[in-house]
Parts: structure tokens; C-alpha cells; sequence
């Protein structure tokens, strides 16, 4: 009788707790954190490529960041790739990653996954 009562309460608790407001999300997220910028909600999912230059090493390309991300824009959710150095087009704007730390990393100390934090922008068009 009492898990009748006690195991849809705690199921309705639960899921009160997995809705909470976007608008107290942080415009910095780490991979599997979800990042809010303007009216559009971004979470990195997963390191794709990181060929930037260390600060260590002479190079003739300053390179990139390439990672997964789930993106919750205008009611829908969907999955896309965004580069460091090209923003992508998302409905009327365009998402970009406009931060990423560590922004520098010695040749022989590449960054771990649990390292990376991203801010993302939003822009209008």
C-alpha cells in the first residue's frame, strides 16, 4: 500500500527536478552541461577534433575544434557539429563557439575530456 502511494509520488519528483528552468543555466558548459545563449540551450556531447597549435610548437595552421551538440532552439531539439572557426547557420542566426578552454596546452599535456569548457554565441542575422 505504502509503495503505491510513495513510488508515484517519487516519480512525479523526479521528474519536476529533470525540468527545471533554462534560464538558470550558465553561458559556460563542459561536456554534458547545457549552456544557455540568448533564447537558444547548447550541450557539448563529444570532442570530435582538436588540432590547435600548442604553445610549444611552431605551426603553419592554427587549427581547430570540432565537437557534437545537442541544440534545443526553437522548440526543437536537434543534433549538429560546430567548428571553432566557423560558425554554423541555426534557423534566422548563427550558433558559433565563440570560447573554449584551456585556450592553450603544452605539446606533451593535450587537454582531457573533463578540461574542455565552451561558450557559445548567438547571432541574428
Amino acid at each position: 500500500m505504502i509503495a503505491r502511494v510513495l513510488l508515484p509520488a517519487l516519480c512525479l519528483g523526479l521528474s519536476a527536478c529533470a525540468s527545471l528552468p533554462d534560464d538558470r543555466l550558465d553561458d559556460w558548459a563542459k561536456f554534458g552541461e547545457r549552456a544557455r545563449t540568448g533564447d537558444i540551450v547548447v550541450r557539448p556531447d563529444r570532442l570530435v577534433e582538436d588540432s590547435r597549435c600548442p604553445m610549444n610548437a611552431r605551426c603553419v595552421w592554427a587549427g581547430r575544434v570540432v565537437i557534437d551538440a545537442t541544440v534545443w532552439a526553437e522548440g526543437a531539439r536537434r543534433t549538429v557539429r560546430l567548428e571553432s572557426n566557423k560558425p554554423l547557420a541555426l534557423g534566422s542566426g548563427e550558433l558559433a563557439i565563440a570560447e573554449i578552454r584551456p585556450d592553450s596546452f603544452m605539446t606533451n599535456a593535450k587537454p582531457r575530456r573533463a578540461d574542455y569548457t565552451f561558450r557559445f554565441t548567438f547571432n541574428w542575422r
